[in-house]
C-alpha cells in the first residue's frame, strides 16, 4: 500500500523491519522464516525504483540463495520479474523476454487482482526492442485503446499502451526510442519527478 502511495522510503523501512522480525522470530529447527525470500524481492524492487542496479542483483541473490523453503507461492514469478527488470536494465532485453515468459508459467495469484500482469511488461520489453507491431498486437488481444475509460484495475495496462504509442512514434522518427521508454510505470506516477529514469524503466509486475 505504502508503494501504491508513492511512499518508496516507508515502503522500503517496513520491509527491511519487517525482516529484522522474521530474523527474530524465525522458528526452532527452521534457518529462516517462510517469506523472507518474498522480502528480499520486495527490497529489490525499492532499489530498482531508485535506479540502484547493484543492490537490486544482490537483494535477488540473497533471495535466490535461501531457496523455496524461504518463499511463498508467489515469489518464483516475482523472482523472475524483478530479474527481468534487472537484465532489461542493462540492456539484456532478450533475456528479460525469457524470464518474463518464466514468471508468467509459474505465476500463482493470490487475494488481490493482478494489477501488474506479466504479458503488459513483456509487451513494454517487446515496445523497448523496437517491435511496435508484436506490441500494438498485444495491445488489440487485450482490447486496450487511447480512449478506454480508464480504472486502477487496468491502469498499468493503459500506461503499458502509453509506452507503445511513444515508442511507435519514435520508430516513425519523431523522437527518441529511449527518452520514449523512460519512466511511467505503475507507482510512478506517486513518485517526484527527481527520481532516477532508465530507457528500460518496465514496471513489475509483481
Amino acid at each position: 500500500m505504502e508503494l501504491r502511495l508513492g511512499h518508496l522510503s516507508d515502503a522500503e523501512r517496513t520491509l527491511s523491519r519487517a525482516l529484522e522480525l522474521a530474523a527474530a522470530n524465525t522458528p526452532t529447527g527452521s534457518a529462516v522464516m517462510r517469506g523472507t525470500a518474498d522480502m528480499l524481492v520486495g527490497l529489490s524492487r525499492m532499489a530498482w525504483y531508485r535506479n540502484d542496479l547493484a543492490a537490486t542483483a544482490e537483494y535477488l541473490r540473497r533471495s535466490d540463495d535461501l531457496g523455496e523453503a524461504a518463499s511463498l507461492a508467489q515469489n518464483p514469478y516475482r523472482w523472475r520479474v524483478g530479474m527481468a527488470r534487472l537484465r532489461a536494465a542493462g540492456g539484456d532485453l532478450s533475456t528479460a523476454l525469457e524470464l518474463l515468459d518464466e514468471a508468467e508459467r509459474v505465476y500463482v495469484g493470490d487475494y488481490s487482482p493482478n494489477v501488474q500482469p506479466v504479458h503488459a511488461t513483456r509487451a513494454r520489453v517487446t515496445a523497448a526492442q523496437g517491435d511496435i507491431t508484436r506490441a500494438r498486437n498485444w495491445a488489440h488481444q487485450h482490447q486496450l485503446a487511447p480512449d478506454d475509460e480508464l480504472s486502477y484495475i487496468r491502469e498499468y495496462e493503459h500506461i503499458t499502451l502509453g509506452h507503445i504509442l511513444l515508442a511507435e512514434q519514435t520508430v516513425h522518427g519523431e523522437g527518441d526510442l529511449a527518452f520514449a521508454m523512460a519512466g511511467g510505470d505503475d507507482e510512478a506516477a506517486g513518485f517526484d519527478a527527481s527520481r532516477p529514469r532508465t530507457a528500460t524503466r518496465l514496471g513489475e509486475v509483481e
